[in-house]
């Protein structure tokens, strides 16, 4: 029997819709029957037989959505343009969580692949350098199974005893599913981050807050996930999956609220020409000149050198003082005074 609780990003997003009108989430049963579509008969949510796990998350979703009002007594959407606003807005962020088309054809496999944690650098790394250090606790090398599946989310902890909903009977022991379904790959590891923490009897929610309560910690969170990704976006992206997962944050917030219609609406028509204003940025940059905060805290420093300078000038006299007398000036080093210069040394001993 699945829940809607039961996938985890469906869930994320249909609370985040329940608390914009003030009403509390209900976690239905959800069926997958071929006849169904996306109804809700006898408090169950009927969604159909999927093939994928896009499909699941599209049709839990947009079942829920569509039947909010029989289930809270109050309409989600105020006008049919905000539905489907919000309704588009999910739409692109599952289809870029689950496809990617810089990925090879074929590239999912065909049967599940067993692999071990320590495979998932990022994943491995953060669990045996990071938190178990912080908890106190022995890291295991737990196995992971990749596959693709349409009713087991993202990553979840399976100990032996649950093993009927994947039908993999002959894996004993705890070990980790990991769902080949999702090709963005911070959503992949921070799900498996966060199975992981379950499987070490870590609560996620209580060590994120203890590590986003903490400058010190969250530096280092930040600075381990900067190594791996190599790119701000992915990073940030893995930061905000895993404070949703661990329920800290919902960050999905975003993809129901309609405040920023008005702003699409009045952008959409320029949109082939983004590139026009970035341009003019570009043009206008070097004529901005520097800027004045910078000038007016180095002044001060300019204006000591400068003065200690002068001040060398005229006490070395019509003689002048030397470029090492200078640079000495610069640096504030007077210490005997005295300066000899090589060239007027040697100059007696020449012969020519």
């Amino acid at each position: 029997m699945f829940r809607v609780s039961d996938f985890i990003l469906p869930k994320k997003i249909i609370e985040a819709a329940c608390q914009s009108k003030g009403v509390g989430f209900v976690d239905l049963e959800v069926c997958f029957e071929e006849s169904a579509d996306s109804q809700i008969i006898r408090n169950k949510l009927h969604i159909g037989a999927q093939d994928s796990m896009e499909g699941t998350y599209s049709c839990i979703i947009k079942g829920y959505f569509n039947n909010f009002k029989n289930i809270h007594g109050v309409s989600l959407f105020c006008s049919s343009k905000e539905a489907t606003y919000v309704f588009s807005q999910i739409a692109a962020f599952l289809n870029k969580i689950f496809r990617d088309t810089n990925r090879a054809e074929g590239w999912r496999p065909d049967e599940p692949v067993v692999q071990r944690l320590y495979q998932y650098p990022l994943v491995w790394v953060l669990m045996r350098d990071f938190v178990c250090p912080i908890e106190e606790a022995d890291i295991t090398n737990l196995k992971v199974i990749y596959c693709p599946s349409p009713w087991v989310d993202m990553a979840r902890h399976f100990d032996g005893e649950n093993n009927k909903e994947l039908k993999l009977d002959e894996v004993e022991g705890d070990w980790l599913f990991l769902n080949s379904d999702c090709v963005h790959e911070p959503l992949e590891q921070a799900s498996l981050f966060c199975a992981a923490l379950e499987a070490h009897n870590i609560c996620p929610k209580e060590l994120m807050l203890k590590i986003k309560n903490n400058v010190y910690l969250m530096d280092k969170f930040n600075g381990i996930a900067s190594v791996y990704f190599m790119n701000d976006e992915m990073r940030d992206d893995f930061i905000n999956f895993v404070l949703t997962f661990s329920g800290v944050e919902n960050l999905s917030e975003s993809l129901v609220s309609s405040d920023n219609i008005k702003e699409a609406q009045m952008i959409e028509p320029n949109h082939s020409n983004w590139w026009f204003f970035g341009l003019i940025e570009k043009m206008l940059e070097p004529a901005r000149g520097a800027d004045m905060h910078i000038h007016e805290a180095l002044e001060s420093l300019r204006d000591t050198i400068q003065k200690r300078v002068l001040e060398t000038k005229e006490e070395a006299g019509r003689e002048g003082a030397s470029y090492e007398r200078l640079l000495r000036a610069l640096d504030d080093d007077e210490s005997d005074g005295k300066y000899v210069i090589l060239e007027k040394e040697l100059s007696s001993d020449r012969l020519w």
